[in-house]
């Protein structure tokens, strides 16, 4: 009686540290995809059929996403009728389908204990049998990887399906070891659940038959053919639910790309598997506690202990090997349906992928907590096992901290998805109806969802009402480039805002009013009538003169009558000098810089980087899509790809520091290292510039010959689209579903030196590039390649170019005769086919 007083005492205090971990959250409402949900959900209170179209439609009617979670839906439904907008009961069903799981997880292991002790039921109150069920459902519910599962609402589709499968894997070894038919039934009642909620419970009859052919097949004497006849019923309902799920959404694999193909190449994949198993194993959120911290170590010290103690246990005890071989296959199982994209940042983003899989890893670190006993001869074994249970205890509560940390980026990311929303209904208050553009709100929250997806759901009823009349574009979700141009041409005809940190609010920026001529390159001559232009003198005789090739007129200058074009400014063709008096640098101690009687700048390091400070007064941002350097190099490289580990550092009013990687391609037939700036509306918007830095990896002596500040019109195709499409207005252009439906697209490379065909890149449904205007190094991205031969060509898209509904992304790349790829790709175009 006293240990089982005992016993709850401990139940009590797991329950008690995972509430205090998880306070912080209960009352910061909706944060990300909540709000999308919180929309169907008004919805649903006038529209029910919308609820059972779950069941035979995509989730949430979403044809860009073909998920079968009916179940999801429902439990929303629930705590929506009961709590309406109030995010507060949303967070406890979440919370209490993490302590539903962890008492499954408890009698799991407790049928595992007794398997292996060779034990009935009636020895089951013994403490020795309790140990490692405890130890192992506490440490599952404070497990620090699961807030993002727990603390967003969303990711509560990672929790219900958790407990349907588990309870399932439970009820089936009870069936398996009482042979009484009613645990059978629980097995198929919550193997059908958990299948409603998420796609992860089909490795179920795999876990099934694996326990049977370990543990059934040699006691019970059955063979094979009779273990798996036993199973059909199981194997039935996966045939029905895949039956189901075609008709439904119209695929067996559904997801975001319907395909099983790999979304990286195998090092890339194997790589992103490596970090994924080792944040498992250290679940530490980097971007709030640092990898030196005392608490990290001592999680890693707790980590190898229980580690240690596992191997000894099953070294010592033969009987317990069949169960770790059990847990590692489960482990795997519960990892294979992510197998794509199970990928786990430092920030612990995307944790939730593992969320199924923690429950066999906590039963296999705590493992060697099993049988521990009171009542022993031995002194040295008391005194092993007190250590082994304050080894427990005390990985428990360092859990229970770090989870506390863990979660603490949620509860800020809460109050800045709400201040976001009252943001909103400030730039919506007014009677301006223009189009809204908005960037720089935060996405996440040291990995704590924010924006992401959310601006759909915050502009729709119940969170804004009445419904605004004005369109809202989020340019995180749509290529700022393939707007650029259409922002230069009616700059009166919208407006933008910039969110602010400090003020915690979006402030609005200004539009070009004032159209500067494109700008040429900008580099050093010695021969002043080598581009044709004039010689401009500077003040100090030793620097070469710069010269700049000034159009004759202003003719070809879009945006402004013949009358009001604007006068350029007299330091403008002295943006930086001459090219030396542009730059700065860091004189390091294993650095040496020199300019050459060629007015070219050499450098030398092998341990240290190479930074280049730019002068950045007076940089016609807006015209400067692309900046390149023109460098050679010696020993160490024999071309630049040692160099694409290169980045471009700026800031400005809008932002502290801005990083921007390099790639590398052609530019007037030399290879170039190139830094793509127009894709970030940080850099077009800003004011002025604080500083501009390159900094270059030490790979020996290198030759910086040529500076280029680029426009677009010079490197990369030009995409045309129809008059009146909806691109301003939505980010976005529709192929709709009515008869005829097409896209006529008009692309020219005849700018772009050396360009003599053209290739139109397609994306995979619901894919996007890696990178705006850079070149793709993940082919597997791509749906299809479509060649022309002409550097101008016009293209007409239908519905039938696309193998299914979703969102794609398309543009163009410019090839020479030698099909080799010559400048940039072009502007990403984002199109819906309905």
């Amino acid at each position: 009686m006293k240990k089982n007083f005992y016993f709850w005492i401990l139940c009590f205090s797991i329950f008690a540290l995972a509430f205090v971990s998880y306070k912080a959250i209960f009352f910061n409402f909706f944060c990300g995809d909540d709000y999308i949900h919180v929309a169907w959900l008004h919805r649903v209170l006038t529209h029910p059929d919308l609820i059972w179209k779950n069941f035979y439609a995509t989730w949430l009617d979403d044809a860009c996403s073909l998920y079968y979670r009916p179940l999801i839906s429902i439990s929303m439904v629930f705590d929506y009728l009961l709590w309406r907008g109030n995010g507060l009961g949303f967070h406890i069903t979440n919370f209490l389908f993490l302590i539903l799981t962890g008492f499954v997880v408890f009698f799991l292991v407790w049928e595992l204990e007794e398997i292996n002790q060779n034990a009935n039921s009636g020895c089951a109150q013994q403490l020795s049998n309790l140990s490692w069920p405890f130890f192992a459902s506490g440490l599952f519910i404070l497990y620090p990887l699961h807030p993002e599962t727990i603390s967003w609402i969303t990711g509560r589709v990672d929790a219900i399906a958790a407990f349907y499968y588990f309870a399932s894997l439970w009820c089936y070894i009870r069936w398996r070891r009482t042979d009484t038919r009613i645990w059978a039934l629980g097995a198929l009642v919550g193997m059908t659940l958990s299948l409603l909620s998420k796609e992860m419970a089909i490795t179920l009859p795999l876990s099934f038959l694996l326990y049977d052919l370990l543990f059934l097949h040699n006691r019970q004497k059955r063979n094979i053919w009779e273990i798996l006849v036993s199973e059909c019923p199981f194997w039935i309902l996966l045939v029905l639910y895949f039956v189901v799920r075609r008709l439904a959404l119209g695929t067996f694999i559904g997801g975001y790309d319907s395909t099983l193909s790999l979304q990286s190449d195998l090092g890339q994949y194997a790589s992103k598997w490596l970090h994924g198993l080792v944040m498992m194993a250290e679940p530490i959120n980097s971007a709030i506690i640092k990898p030196s911290n005392f608490l990290c170590r001592i999680w890693t010290i707790g980590i190898v202990a229980s580690i240690a103690l596992a191997a000894c246990k099953l070294i010592t005890s033969r009987t317990y090997w069949k169960t770790a071989i059990f847990l590692v296959f489960l482990f795997l199982l519960c990892l294979l349906p992510v197998y794509k994209i199970f990928d786990i940042s430092s920030d612990l983003q995307s944790s939730r992928y593992a969320y199924f899989a923690t429950v066999p890893l906590c039963i296999l670190l705590t493992i060697g907590l099993s049988s521990l006993t009171t009542s022993v001869s031995s002194r040295t074994q008391s005194i092993f096992n007190v250590l082994k249970f304050l080894l427990g205890i005390t990985l428990l509560f360092e859990a229970s901290i770090l989870l506390s940390k863990n979660n603490s980026a949620w509860s800020v990311a809460g109050h800045q998805a709400n201040a976001i929303k009252h943001s909103l209904d400030q730039i919506l208050s007014t009677n301006d109806i223009r189009p809204v553009f908005l960037f720089g709100a935060p996405d996440n929250y040291k990995g704590a969802y924010i924006y992401r997806n959310a601006l759909v759901g915050m502009l729709s009823k119940p969170e804004m009402t009445p419904l605004p009349r004005t369109q809202i574009i989020n340019l995180a979700m749509v290529p700022f480039s393939s707007i650029k141009d259409l922002i230069e041409q009616y700059p009166q005809s919208i407006r933008v805002y910039h969110w602010n940190d400090y003020s915690n609010s979006f402030a609005q920026v200004k539009t070009p009013r004032m159209l500067f001529p494109k700008p040429q390159t900008l580099m050093p001559h010695q021969n002043p009538n080598r581009m044709g232009g004039s010689r401009i003198a500077h003040p100090d005789p030793s620097i070469k003169p710069l010269l700049w090739n000034r159009p004759s007129s202003y003719s070809n200058v879009s945006g402004f009558p013949q009358e009001t074009k604007p006068s350029l400014p007299k330091d403008y063709l002295l943006i930086h000098g001459a090219l030396r008096k542009a730059l700065n640098y860091d004189q390091g101690a294993t650095i040496t810089w020199q300019w050459s009687k060629n007015d070219e700048l050499s450098m030398d390091s092998s341990s240290e980087n190479q930074i280049i400070h730019i002068n950045p007064d007076k940089i016609l941002r807006w015209s400067t899509d692309f900046i390149a350097l023109e460098i050679s190099a010696k020993d160490k490289l024999s071309n630049l790809s040692e160099l694409k580990a290169a980045d471009l550092h700026f800031s400005n009013n809008l932002c502290t520091d801005q990083d921007i990687q390099s790639t590398v391609t052609a530019f007037n037939g030399n290879e170039v290292l190139i830094f793509p700036l127009r894709n970030n509306p940080e850099w077009t918007f800003g004011n002025k510039l604080d500083h501009l830095d390159i900094t270059l990896p030490p790979v020996g002596t290198l030759t910086l010959r040529a500076m280029h500040f680029i426009s677009a019109d010079q490197v990369m195709p030009k995409l045309q689209l129809p008059a009146g499409n909806s691109l301003l207005k939505n980010g976005y252009v529709n192929i709709g579903r009515q008869k005829n439906a097409s896209l006529m697209l008009r692309a020219d490379a005849n700018a772009i030196n050396g360009a003599k065909a053209l290739v139109m890149e397609i994306t995979r449904a619901n894919q996007a590039f890696e990178k705006a205007n850079v070149p793709n190094s993940n082919s597997i991205l791509l749906l299809k390649q479509i060649t022309f031969t002409s550097a101008l060509c016009k293209v007409n898209l239908k519905p039938s170019d696309f193998p299914k509904p979703g969102m794609y992304q398309i543009r163009f790349v410019a090839y020479d005769q030698q099909n080799n790829q010559v400048g940039m790709p072009s502007d990403s175009l984002t199109i819906v086919v309905e």
